[in-house]
């Protein structure tokens, strides 16, 4: 279960090829909140991508079916593959996954790692509850390009994080996606060329949602976005900066 593709990004780099693992679908919040009219359970991550081991991909369901997948296909682990999450949230889906019979698996890591294992010590969830660690940045690129769309939300709880420009969004421009970011005075100016993207108010979930919706609902918007994503990406890159870099140490 998962959101904003890190849950396509675990699968290539940690279960794809790995032969202990049959993954049965994967589940994402959005999709009943975006589209639930159009086939949505139609929805599959290609064979293309998913290798030789799922020659008929995988299916993506609604999270709301959750309880109902994991009976049904047999689920023994459900894998959480999101980031910036509340820890009630966390315990609510937890205790979901737990209810229904499966366990309960956490991917990577991140600032709140330390509150979330104290939380799974202090409900006594460490039999249910599992953290794997980080997977390989170099196996980013492929997964990035198998996304639709690129979050990019910051909420700019200090400075440092109001002026960041991080590097998922140019790694979103390389792989040619339209990008939902922050509206802040770093990543605004990058999304508004092109446009390549929308900016929103990191904290307004209402206005994420609508950008989001109607990038799900607009093929040509998506692809005018997507091609000045892979125009900026010309600019927006190592080879095109490193001069730059360089000349800034030399005029010290």
């Amino acid at each position: 279960m998962g959101a904003a593709g890190r849950d396509f990004h675990n699968f290539n780099v940690y279960f794809r090829d790995n032969p202990s693992y049959k993954v049965a679908a994967f589940t994402a919040a959005q999709i009943s909140e975006l589209d639930t009219t159009a086939g949505v359970e139609k929805r599959v991550y290609p064979a293309e991508l998913a290798g030789p081991r799922y020659p008929e991909g995988i299916h993506i369901h609604s999270e709301s079916k959750l309880e109902e997948l994991i009976r049904e296909l047999h689920v023994d682990e459900v894998f959480f593959s999101y980031s910036d999450v509340s820890a009630a949230y966390l315990n609510d889906e937890a205790a979901r996954a737990q209810a229904a019979g499966a366990t309960f698996v956490l991917l990577g890591s991140g600032p709140r790692e330390s509150e979330l294992r104290q939380l799974v010590r202090s409900q006594g969830l460490e039999a249910t509850v599992r953290f794997v660690p980080r997977v390989p940045f170099d196996k980013l690129h492929a997964y990035t390009c198998s996304a639709d769309i690129g979050m990019c939300i910051f909420k700019g709880t200090g400075l440092s994080s109001y002026y960041s420009l991080p590097n998922k969004l140019f790694e979103y421009l390389m792989a040619g996606l339209p990008v939902v970011g922050s509206d802040s005075p770093e990543i605004a100016p990058v999304l508004q060329q092109g446009p390549c993207g929308t900016p929103v108010p990191p904290t307004d979930t209402e206005a994420i949602a609508r950008a989001v919706r109607a990038l799900v609902a607009d093929r040509q918007l998506r692809h005018a976005y997507s091609q000045a994503a892979l125009r900026l990406a010309t600019r927006y890159n190592w080879e095109a900066e490193a001069p730059r870099l360089l000349n800034v140490y030399e005029d010290l």
